[in-house]
């Protein structure tokens, strides 16, 4: 299952991750990109509330 979120940085820039649990974190693409990324529960969090793009 997967989990779509839009996120804003503080200057304006919108990006879209699409999330998806794993066993040991989460699975994110951005921007519908085809490139995946494997983080943490953490660092999910930290991404979500203080973006940094």
């Amino acid at each position: 299952m997967k989990t779509i979120y839009r996120v804003e940085s503080p200057t304006g820039e919108v990006r879209v991750l699409e999330v998806s649990h794993n066993e040991t974190g989460y699975n994110v693409y951005i921007d519908d990109s085809n490139i995946c990324e494997s983080i943490t529960e953490e660092e999910l969090t930290e991404a979500l509330e203080n973006p940094n793009f």
